[in-house]
């Protein structure tokens, strides 16, 4: 959730501050990521020193389903894929995007296939001649696409690919 609309620096300042603000100090300027309580009863105006920004009150509602045990993570390890990422997408703030990211990273559901701007860029590269992907803004689509063009372990591919164009531009699928 704290990556949405974000660059890698963006994001890596959010977790620093939310860290720093509300984590536990594990050594000298190191701190742990804070617990989902912590989140669940942190004061809004923390919060907002942490340059949330539109996540603020979806990042603490979240966090209050986890703890509340609404949302339970041990479930989410259980069920198929297409039923975890329904149930996170019922979160406020978490899209298919977010969802199928939380799912690969954190779930290992190597069937999540997460599409932002990079992962868009490498399919429509590579479909050029192909009308629908050329023009396609449609990101669904295209994580049903890697789905079903990469099988079960996709969450791989979508991770090799992103990689490779974020250090190389971009590399042959063949």
């Amino acid at each position: 959730m704290l990556a949405t609309a974000s660059s890698i620096p963006t994001i890596q300042k959010r977790i620093f501050l939310l860290s720093q603000f509300f984590g536990q100090e594990l050594e000298a300027g190191y701190f742990s990521f804070p617990d989902p309580e912590t989140l669940a009863n942190a004061d809004i105006s923390l919060l907002d020193k942490c340059k949330l920004g539109f996540r603020t009150e979806r990042i603490k509602e979240a966090a209050r389903e986890v703890a509340s045990g609404e949302l339970d993570l041990d479930v989410l390890f259980r069920l198929e894929y297409r039923y975890a990422r329904e149930r996170l997408m019922r979160i406020r703030g978490i899209g298919e995007k977010v969802a199928d990211c939380v799912l690969l990273f954190a779930f290992e559901k190597m069937e999540a296939f997460p599409v932002d701007t990079h992962i868009r860029q490498i399919i429509q590269h590579y479909h050029i001649d192909d009308n629908f992907f050329e023009n396609c803004t449609n990101l669904s689509r295209m994580g049903d696409w890697g789905r079903e063009y990469f099988g079960c372990y996709c969450g791989y591919a979508q991770q090799y690919l992103f990689y490779q164009k974020r250090i190389e531009g971009f590399v042959p699928l063949y």
